[in-house]
Order: structure tokens, then sequence, then C-alpha cells
């Protein structure tokens, strides 16, 4: 049962509210800069309700779907992440039995406004990748609603935590004003809980200038990045260490850097958090293995995996790091690599073998393997192919171990003249015996 139904239905009404045109500039933010993070039905959305329904007309969700082609629990998470990410601001009303909802439309942020942005700019980053956020970079360095929001009714909008998170990790937060423009196109930040009177004093114990360092601008960028990636109070401290410069200011980036550090898995790219609400104790007992397994592969991430598959003892960052290379280096998806950790330690007797993994993900890319369903038929259609590989693997292994390593003194001894075995040849003999075996 998706988390949509009993909250919103087919026969509900909509209105939707703008505050101005678009621009050619926002549409090329909209589809370079947001496109790549909420995704394209999400954008569909937005940009149909944008130019399809006329403001203030009341329309049913049902003519939605049938505008959209798409499911009403759809549309919903579409919203989901056009709300969290500052597109659109939904306000719920009931009037009698009948809910009224109001979907005020943002206008998306310039490009060059996106990358000032720490939040948004940071997304960007984790989605597309290092590369490809320079050059998008490089390209942009080369552009009222006068009713009252309580006529509207409650303010039910997305959070950004409850769509986008890094961690995976949640915690009971209240929305708190964002300091910016009402009709800008920003996150639906939340005040996530940072001890801050711990980080002055922690400043001011080492004699740093807490003021200088702690400045509004600051602790906007702190806030923004201990909610994306579920930092402590002691872990932000640490970074903002690691990112005073020596004129006992805060270098912004290497705050990023180190941010990003504090976290132990380093996965490429930022995931939606899975909007689909659990099923109940009974729907989930009804669940085949199967279903239950995908499910699991879907929701953990591989740290979390290796976890498991360790009776729950830490993962190293050994294993980690060849995770988070070979995941970058083939565009495997956190599921889908899942699936193949397990597959690899199964096959190799709980071995995470390195030109093994390596092998059958480069042959996953190849295939364009994306799913965690696409992933378990291959390995099971595959499995004799990668059991061949492994046995070529584990022979090739151990024929180089299995290599008679004989001195040099000992080759030229044999290379002259028979000579009486004496009592020194045989303690020779019999040490060259027990080396090899």
């Amino acid at each position: 049962m998706h988390q949509s139904i009993g909250k919103i239905l087919p026969s509900d009404h909509f209105s939707v509210i703008k505050h101005s045109s678009f621009t050619e500039e926002h549409y090329q933010a909209l589809y370079q800069f947001y496109q790549p993070i909420i995704g394209v039905v999400a954008t569909g959305l937005y940009l149909t309700l944008q130019h399809q329904f006329h403001p203030y007309q009341k329309k049913s969700h049902h003519q939605l779907m049938q505008t959209l082609n798409l499911p009403l629990d759809t549309i919903y998470e579409a919203r989901q992440a056009c709300e969290a990410i500052g597109l659109i601001k939904t306000y719920k009303k009931k009037i009698d039995h009948l809910s009224i909802y109001h979907y005020e439309l943002k206008t998306p942020l310039t490009s060059h406004e996106f990358l000032k942005n720490d939040l948004l700019n940071q997304l960007l980053l984790h989605q597309i990748g290092h590369r490809k956020h320079q050059e998008m970079q490089e390209s942009v360095s080369s552009i009222g609603f006068q009713q009252g929001k309580g006529e509207l009714g409650d303010d039910i909008s997305a959070a950004f935590p409850e769509v986008f998170n890094y961690s995976g990790a949640s915690a009971g937060l209240t929305e708190v004003e964002v300091s910016k423009a009402e009709t800008e196109a920003t996150p639906v930040l939340e005040n996530y809980p940072i001890d801050w009177k711990w980080l002055e004093k922690s400043l001011d114990d080492r004699m740093l200038p807490a003021k200088k360092i702690l400045t509004d601008e600051n602790n906007r960028l702190i806030r923004q990045m201990a909610s994306l990636y579920q930092l402590t109070t002691t872990q932000l401290d640490k970074a903002i260490q690691w990112a005073i410069t020596s004129d006992h200011e805060l270098n912004r980036t290497e705050f990023k850097a180190a941010c990003l550090d504090m976290v132990e898995t380093l996965p490429k790219r930022l995931h939606l958090v899975d909007q689909r609400e659990k099923l109940k104790q009974d729907d989930q007992d009804e669940k085949s293995q199967k279903e239950l397994f995908i499910e699991r592969m879907e929701t953990i991430s591989p740290k979390e995996l290796l976890e498991d598959l360790s009776n729950g003892n830490q993962a190293s960052q050994q294993d980690l790091k060849m995770i988070a290379n070979v995941m970058d280096a083939q565009g495997i998806e956190p599921g889908v690599m899942n699936v193949l950790i397990h597959y690899v330690m199964l096959k190799t007797d709980m071995k995470l073998t390195r030109s093994y993994l390596e092998k059958i993900a480069s042959h996953w890319a190849r295939k364009n393997v994306k799913t965690v369903h696409q992933a378990m038929t291959l390995a099971r259609s595959e499995n004799n192919k990668y059991q061949q590989w492994d046995k070529k693997r584990s022979t090739y292994s151990r024929g180089k171990k299995n290599q008679d390593i004989v001195p040099d003194w000992f080759e030229k001894r044999k290379k002259k003249a028979p000579q009486k075995v004496t009592k020194s040849d045989q303690d020779i003999n019999e040490i060259l015996r027990e080396f090899k075996k």
C-alpha cells in the first residue's frame, strides 16, 4: 500500500498558484540542474502544472492523471520531490468531506543562483559526478501572490530530509523558516539538531575566534551539510577544524569535502529515499522470499550489507573503498552493487575478491544492468560462466603459489659432476623437500 493512499484521492480537487512567468534561463536551469536531482517525472509534473492548468481553476487529480498518463502514487512521489527541492509548496484545506489542494509553484533558481546555493550545488555534484559538474560550472561562468497563506489551508509540503537523504539516517525534526524569498525555489530545510553552544566552546578552547568562524552564512552552510549527511555535532566540529584557514576563516570548499569524509561510505551519487510506505505486517507475511530479498537489496546500503554478512562486525575501510571505486568506475547502482556483493561472497567462501568483483561488475555494466531484479536474473543465467571465471582465477593463483623456488646456489651444484652424497647433501635435500611442501 502506497503512503499516498488515504491522503490523496483521484476525486480530490486542486488549484495552481503561479508567481511569475518562465524565461529561457529558467527552462535551462530546470532541465540542466533540477532534473538530474528530482528526475524526469517530477520535472514533467512541474511543467504540466506550470503550463497546462490555469491559476485558481479547480481541477480533479483524476484529470491530472489523464494528462500525465501516470498513476496517482507516481504523481504523489513526483510532487514530494518537487516540494523537497523547493519547486512546489502544497497547502491542504478541508471543506466538509472534500479535500482541496493548492499547489503554489515557485520559480526555479537561475543557473548562477543554483550554483551559488551550497546545498543544491552539492546535491548536483553527487548526482552527476565531478567531471560533468566541472563542465557545467565552466559553461555557466562563460541568468506575487497576494492571498494569505492561512486561507489556503495547512502547509503539508514535504521537507528536504524526507525525500533526499545521503546516509539513510532519520530523525524527528521540526520545520523552521529558510532565509530566502517566498517565490524562490529552494529546498525545504529543517532545523537539524546542532549544539551551537558546544561548537562555540570547542572553538574557544582551541583559541579560535568563534564569532569570525560561525557567521550567519557559515552557520547556514553547516546546517545544510549536517542535514544532507546526517552528521552529529562532534562530526561537524571535526569538519570545521579541518577547514579552518591560517587566517582563522572557514574554507567552505574544504568544509564540504570534510563533511563528505565524515560519512563512512562514499557512493557515487546521492539517491532518492524510497517514499513508498512500508507494508503492514499482514502484507509483509504474504510476501515471497524473493520479494523480501529484492526489497532488502533496494533499501540497504552496501556498508550495511557487508556488516550483516559479517555478523554485525564493522566493515573494513579497504572493502568500502574497493566497493566505492567499482561503483564509480562501472556506474553500478547501490541496489545492484548489493546483489553483486552478496553473490561474490557466497561464491568465494565469504571473501570479497577484488578481481572477481570487478570482472562481474564490468560484465553487468556492459549488459546495462540497472535494477536489483535484472542483477538477480543475470546472476542466475550466467552462474556457470561466473563459476568458470572463479575457477580460472583460483587455479591461476594456486599455480603461482605452487611454483618451486630453488636457490641459485643449489642449481649450480646440480650442474657440477656427480659427487658422492654426503650427510650435508642429505640435509639439504631434506630442507628443500620441506620447503616445497
